[in-house]
């Protein structure tokens, strides 16, 4: 009788024990205070009397009090990770917004002519990639890795020069384009490395030149080049010497504005600089054209503005045509925006396509301000997405070195494009 009453006596304790065990490992998580969990003092000496009855009890409140300093100490690292990405997303920010600053202060520089306040000689990263002219945009993605980090790097609002390749020559054309972005999805501070795919706007916004030797320059530029893949296998952008084209003979004579002195490999060539890393080319904006030194400027003045006005009725006649729907049906019409060659299909209107690259270049310049006038109408005769109705005309018309052979030029590349969409001379 006495062992049971013991046993009895000894179980009741135990019961005891694990109700108040559980009733303490339930307390809510949010009653903490330095990783200890609060309960009244009646709890603590309750467990004080059977602690010496049941040693797992007191386990148990070890047990508590170690996830509890646990989670709190989780709570505190989480706390810390927050604040610290808040402050690291702030500076993105704020490295942002200097980035762009820095990039409108530039373009702002750039636009301006005003000699004496404003330099005319920039340093921007120069890249071969297409005869792009001012005020035309390209759109596009890009999966090539080099061309992807140097469009985050930029970030948007960047700058560099845009150039292209003389396909007779097999050199670069040292005239181009500031180019602008205007949209690239790759946050430099997003803290992706190496984007697999970029999506971008590009604006031409002023014609520039290289700086350089007028004969015989060479500079250290970014190129599509197969040699630069490692396996040999595809063209990728990377950076290397490059020669240009030279300007023409009168210029070479002279040594012209461009002439800096030597230049060959050796000069420009950058020690332990990787393929893939841009550098930084001197380029000039706001240049005068060979034939704005002339002599007789006010005779060369009529001449030109008499030249470029006799070119409207011509523009305005290529506009009707290429617009319309119905010149595409005759199938001897070569299109670039036809479905498939020889077919009348198209893949756009071509009349939405012009309007909105008029809405994009905006009200176009008149005769009195010849190279300005000359360089729009390329722009809606060769347009971005392409026609492909007309010669490409914008890297010739970017390397001519005056007002004359800019409007020749435009003159012929528009009548061959009209005696295409007439179907009586395809291109």
């Amino acid at each position: 009788m006495t062992k049971r009453l013991v046993r009895s006596r000894s179980m009741t304790a135990l019961a005891l024990a694990l109700v108040l065990t559980l009733t303490a490992a339930f307390v809510p998580i949010g009653i903490l205070h330095h990783g200890k969990s609060i309960v009244g003092r009646s709890s603590f000496k309750t467990l004080n009397v059977f602690a010496s009855s049941s040693s797992s009890s007191s386990e148990t409140n070890d047990d508590d009090d170690d996830d509890a300093k646990e989670l709190s100490r989780r709570i505190s690292q989480i706390s810390a990770a927050e604040d610290a990405a808040s402050r690291a997303f702030e500076k993105g920010l704020l490295r942002r917004a200097r980035a762009l600053s820095s990039s409108d202060e530039i373009l702002q520089s750039i636009l301006r002519t005003d000699d004496d306040e404003y330099p005319r000689v920039y340093e921007l990263p120069v890249i071969c990639f297409d005869a792009l002219l001012p005020n035309q945009h390209l759109e596009g993605k890009t999966r090539d890795p080099t061309f992807c980090r140097f469009l985050r790097d930029l970030g948007l609002g960047g700058l560099f020069v845009m150039t292209s390749l003389n396909t007779r020559r097999r050199q670069l054309r040292r005239s181009g384009v500031v180019t602008r972005v205007e949209l690239v999805d790759a946050d430099r501070d997003g803290g992706v490395e190496n984007p697999t795919e970029v999506e971008f706007r590009l604006a031409g916004v002023k014609r520039c030149r290289v700086v350089g030797r007028a004969v015989g320059m060479k500079e250290r530029v970014g190129r599509w080049r197969r040699g630069y893949d490692d396996d040999g296998e595809e063209s990728v952008l990377g950076w290397g010497v490059e020669s240009f084209c030279d300007l023409n003979c009168t210029t070479a004579t002279t040594g012209g504005d461009d002439d800096d002195g030597p230049n060959d490999p050796s000069d420009v060539e950058v020690e332990n600089v990787p393929k893939t890393e841009w550098t930084l080319n001197k380029i000039k904006v706001d240049f005068k054209d060979n034939d704005e030194e002339d002599d007789d400027a006010e005779k060369r003045s009529r001449r030109v503005h008499r030249v470029a006005t006799s070119l409207i009725p011509l523009l305005e006649k290529w506009q009707s045509l290429a617009s319309d729907v119905g010149t595409y049906e005759n199938t001897n019409v070569v299109a670039g925006i036809r479905r498939k060659r020889g077919q009348p299909d198209l893949l756009r209107d071509p009349s939405r396509l012009l309007r909105n690259v008029l809405v994009e270049l905006g009200e176009g310049p008149g005769p009195e301000d010849p190279t300005s006038f000359a360089f729009w109408a390329c722009a809606v005769v060769n347009p971005l997405p392409p026609l492909g109705v007309a010669p490409e005309m914008r890297g010739a018309m970017l390397e001519a070195l005056g007002v004359d052979m800019r409007l020749n030029i435009l003159e012929r590349g528009i009548k061959r494009s009209i005696a295409n969409l007439e179907g009586t001379t395809s291109l």
